[in-house]
């Protein structure tokens, strides 16, 4: 359980284990040591998941993915408005991708 304190915080228990928290840097602890830290001020750090940005290099694998499907010209691969279908695209490109990452990719190509 990761915890962090205010203030710099000494905790020692009756079994032995002791504990230094440094003010503001979270420190991971076991449940028992943690929740102890807790009882003398300390509180629990909530882990956000951070929103993942698409890396270059994943970006540019879907540009090269598009571009290839649209040189292939297979029919099968497109709407009817001509937009790629994003099951291709996802068998192509071996990973999943949202309809936005493919839309912006696929306006970018156009419009290079």
């Amino acid at each position: 359980m990761k915890v962090v304190s205010d203030v710099d915080l000494y905790v020692s228990t009756d079994w032995g284990a002791v504990a230094r928290l440094q003010a503001g840097v979270p420190v991971e602890y076991g449940e028992k040591l943690a929740l102890r830290c807790i009882e003398e001020g300390a509180r629990v750090v909530e882990d956000k998941p951070q929103p993942v940005e698409p890396v270059q290099n994943e970006i540019t694998a879907l540009s090269t993915v598009l571009e290839n499907m649209m040189d292939a010209g297979n029919p099968a691969d497109f709407k009817a408005d001509g937009y790629p279908k994003i099951s291709a695209v996802k068998a192509a490109l071996g990973r999943p991708c949202t309809s936005d990452e493919v839309s912006e990719a696929w306006e970018a190509i156009l419009n290079s």
